[in-house]
């Protein structure tokens, strides 16, 4: 007689695995880094449209320098070609800014309102403004926004309201508070007690930046009185800005 538990002693052993995953559960250990490449892959992509937009900025600048020097018009040509093929590559806020700010020296080459230059400055405008909606704290295209402000013959009041915002947003940068200043002498009659407050330090800032051409400017906007109020006599700056300007008003005066 057979016993109990021989029954069954030829059959194949039960599998130890447990039952198989359900199906459909292998793509999922996908999932995670699918999603990670697909959020850098935006990323990427902007790094490779800025490296070429980059590579196009260097000769852009070199253009944009020697149309400065020469005035030249086949030069303005070339400088506004390459800053517009930067443009093309990746239209970031700086590119759009730079390129405002070369159609507005252009526009002033030719003669400020003049009707040569509404187109330029249309242009300007709408560059500036984009640029602004990307970057609405850079206070250098609240600056670009006044001088074009200016030069469309806009209400004063407006252009100095851009000149303000220009500096409380960004009212440490020397290069850009010699532009202000520039902007600011010719608006002196809608000053305000709390813009003038603001210039005193855009006043001291340019002229550390650039003393002679500070002087220089003040003296051609008949406006030294009013600059020296940000130099007090006392202070080693204050000496400085009398002893520059003092030499600058000498130079002036007619030989005897």
């Amino acid at each position: 007689m057979a016993r109990a538990d021989d029954a069954g002693a030829g059959s194949p052993p039960e599998s130890r695995a447990g039952p198989p995953p359900p199906a459909g559960r292998g793509w999922r250990r996908h999932l995670l880094p699918a999603a990670l490449l697909l959020l850098a892959l935006p990323p990427a992509l902007e790094a490779g449209r800025r490296l070429p937009a980059s590579l196009v900025g260097v000769p852009a600048a070199a253009l944009t320098a020697t149309w400065k020097a020469s005035g030249a018009d086949a030069d303005w040509e070339a400088a506004l070609a390459a800053r517009e093929r930067q443009l093309a590559w990746f239209p970031d806020p700086v590119a759009q800014q730079r390129t405002a700010r070369l159609l507005l020296d252009r526009a002033v080459q030719v003669g400020g309102l003049a009707g040569t230059a509404d187109p330029l400055l249309e242009r300007a405008q709408a560059l500036a403004e984009a640029s602004l909606s990307r970057a609405p704290a850079d206070g250098r295209v609240w600056a670009l926004l006044a001088h074009l402000s200016l030069l469309r013959g806009d209400d004063p009041f407006r252009t100095v309201d851009l000149l303000r915002t220009s500096i409380l947003t960004n009212p440490a940068d020397p290069g850009l508070a010699f532009w202000r200043v520039d902007l600011a002498l010719r608006l002196r009659p809608y000053w305000d007690e709390a813009l003038e407050d603001l210039l005193l330090e855009q006043f001291r800032l340019a002229f550390a930046w650039a003393e002679a051409d500070f002087v220089t400017l003040a003296l051609n906007r008949d406006a030294l009185l009013t600059v020296q109020r940000a130099f007090p006599p006392g202070e080693t700056q204050g000496r400085r800005f009398n002893k520059i300007a003092g030499d600058a008003v000498v130079g002036r005066l007619p030989p005897r």
